[in-house]
């Protein structure tokens, strides 16, 4: 049985991941957060969120 929603949730959380992975790594080197580390954050947690709201509703 297939769990719905449970791919965007986990394809959310590896885009948060690797968001939060260039954020540190993006200041440890003296670089300023751009237009992509936030995008990262917005499509991760949007998918995140997209998938929770799968879950609960089916």
């Amino acid at each position: 049985m297939r769990r719905r929603g449970a791919g965007k949730k986990f394809f959310g959380s590896v885009l948060l991941g690797l968001g939060f992975l260039n954020a540190l790594l993006g200041l440890k080197a003296g670089l300023e957060p751009g237009i992509f580390l936030l995008s990262l954050f917005l499509c991760g947690g949007a998918l995140v969120v997209a998938g929770v709201w799968e879950a609960r509703r089916g």
